[in-house]
């Protein structure tokens, strides 16, 4: 005889597919019929709650709808706080975390993070598969906050306590591995991360897994070869055509936001600054209230973008709205993770009354906030060169990254020698490295 929860299994089982498939309006569909379901009748069994707040969790993530965020995180915190089950218990409140991070509430979530963790620990599992996901979760939003070393020891307890049967844990954790070492400079380890996470997500490899992998891949290629003929291809291949993505749905943007941050990030690198302003603008239509980073990450481009055309006093609006954005979550790397010019939007705004607080708060956090900064009299442009230098850059090379012209980079370099007093770029370096700032 069929039972309720049968029909609750049979509309996870349906709303399963559709996320495998990328159908998100079924998934929508079928998840709320799950959910209802499972709460009218009461079901006494602990994992079908789970596995309904799970889908809730993938719903709100590919939707970013205001129900489906109250919906999940109220099933994770039932399952969290109502069963006696620690196996079910511990990753409910990681979950839960996870939810109140991607709508950028991260304070919230790395304290739901912790919560699951200390439960582990108090049961003795804190070294067991059942609290990978409380180390996973609680990685992100430190790798969100630029600390790096303690993501990266928070991401690999999670690859060590998870089997390898965990494919969430795992593939989440070697997609944020790549992204933390490919933002600490070793391009080989966020090839071998990379090449970790397509093992794992092959079979089955999903739409979306699919095309995030080509993304990452594209990244970390072009950040060796700067080959701008294979980003082109891959816009191709992907249907990333600023023009086709101008006309997609609002629904259609907000399903694929976590695709599009990655052109963003490629089209800045690029100075493809028109193209950047459109896809931001995008992604600000798709991002809706509740996905408060990717809004965050488009308002960054935009002024960006605006920058680089000129428009100096837009850009810097632009930029402090997007602080005001994120200064609750303490968000860092979205602010950093970029072109030379969001430094000096920064440090911009690190003077402006609406943007100081929190300005000062992400260059600290990036380790650009020195006592000793305001000593070196040089202008932003010139910092920025003379960074570049440091890192090994020839002057064609910082023309490209800057969008400035080899004569103009060379005319920043004499201007820096004169202020500081010296005669080389080995010696320049050497004065601002004694000063922090390289």
């Amino acid at each position: 005889m069929k039972t309720d929860t049968d029909d609750v299994v049979s509309l996870l089982q349906r709303a399963n597919a559709a996320l495998t498939e990328g159908r998100v309006r079924d998934l929508l569909l079928h998840t709320r019929q799950a959910a209802g379901l499972a709460e009218a009748h009461d079901l006494a069994n602990v994992s079908i709650h789970m596995r309904v707040a799970s889908m809730l969790q993938a719903a709100f993530r590919f939707s970013g709808e205001p129900d489906m965020f109250e919906r999940a995180l109220a099933a994770c915190i039932r399952v969290g706080d109502q069963t006696a089950l620690p196996q079910w218990a511990i990753p409910a409140r990681a979950l839960a975390g996870n939810i109140l991070m991607m709508a950028g509430r991260l304070h919230q979530a790395i304290e739901m993070c912790d919560a699951s963790l200390a439960l582990a620990h108090a049961c003795a599992l804190h070294d067991d598969r059942v609290a990978s996901m409380g180390y996973q979760f609680r990685g992100y939003v430190l790798m969100e906050w630029n600390r790096l070393e303690e993501a990266r020891s928070s991401l690999l307890t999670a690859w060590r306590v998870s089997a390898v049967t965990d494919v969430g844990v795992r593939s989440g954790v070697a997609r944020m591995m790549a992204e933390l070492e490919l933002a600490s400079g070793d391009i080989a380890a966020a090839q071998q991360w990379s090449n970790d996470l397509a093992a794992i997500v092959s079979e089955p490899m999903t739409l979306r897994n699919r095309e995030w992998l080509a993304a990452v891949r594209t990244r970390q290629g072009f950040a060796v070869t700067r080959d701008l003929r294979a980003l082109d291809a891959w816009q191709r291949r992907h249907d990333y055509q600023i023009d086709s993505l101008v006309r997609l749905a609002k629904a259609e943007v907000t399903a694929r936001l976590h695709e599009f941050a990655h052109l963003l990030t490629m089209l800045e690198s690029t100075r493809q600054w028109a193209s950047l302003a459109q896809l931001s603008e995008v992604i600000e239509r798709g991002a809706r209230e509740l996905r408060v980073g990717y809004v965050i990450s488009a308002l960054c481009a935009r002024a960006v973008s605006r920058e680089a055309l000129g428009a100096v006093d837009e850009a810097l609006e632009l930029w402090l709205r997007a602080l005001e954005c994120g200064e609750a979550g303490g968000f860092v790397r979205v602010y950093i993770d970029g072109s030379p010019a969001r430094v000096r939007l920064l440090r911009r705004a690190a003077e402006h009354p609406r943007g100081a607080s929190h300005a000062r708060r992400v260059l600290d956090a990036a380790g650009l906030l020195h006592r000793d900064d305001a000593r070196v009299p040089l202008t932003d442009r010139q910092r920025d060169v003379l960074r570049l230098v440091a890192r090994g850059f020839s002057d064609r090379e910082i023309a490209a990254e800057t969008g400035l012209s080899v004569a103009t980079v060379k005319t920043h370099l004499r201007a820096a020698y004169a202020r500081l007093g010296v005669g080389s770029r080995t010696a320049a370096v050497a004065k601002m490295a004694g000063a922090g700032i390289v």
